[in-house]
């Protein structure tokens, strides 16, 4: 499954902008979280390469990968998904953006859809979780 740390990340906030999931760009806790529960149930099973090789650092609260951090951080950056409040759990995807990536999303190969659904199927339940159940 050839799906890159960078593409899953941009392919679920897509995903979750769709099923009308909140997602916190401030509070990171639940994308570590999910990335860890990820890369710890699917040992064994058919993934995307980047979750063996991620690192996750247990010096706080919660299992932290640096990579996640800094990519999620881009995200608002580069402009892909722009936060409209101070407290960065309003966003908006610019149609442009939502394009490219459905686009490129529709490209994919079967395992790594699949992947995304389950990935998808764990993250609504993460954010729900962490109080962050709807989209506004």
């Amino acid at each position: 499954m050839n799906i890159s740390l960078g593409e899953f990340i941009k392919f679920l906030v897509l995903l979750l902008h769709r099923n009308q999931i909140k997602l916190s760009l401030r509070d990171h806790r639940p994308w570590h979280t999910l990335l860890y529960k990820l890369e710890t149930k699917t040992r064994g099973q058919r993934r995307p390469a980047f979750l063996g090789d991620l690192q996750f650092d247990w010096d706080g609260e919660y299992p932290k990968s640096l990579e996640l951090e800094e990519f999620l951080d881009a995200l608002i950056l580069n402009n892909s998904v722009v936060a409209i409040n101070p407290q960065l759990n309003e966003y908006l995807i610019p149609k442009e953006i939502i394009m490219l990536w459905s686009d490129c999303l529709g490209m994919l190969e079967e395992d790594a859809t699949k992947f995304l659904d389950t990935a998808l199927e764990l993250a609504k339940k993460e954010f729900k979780e962490s109080g962050s159940a709807t989209r506004t």
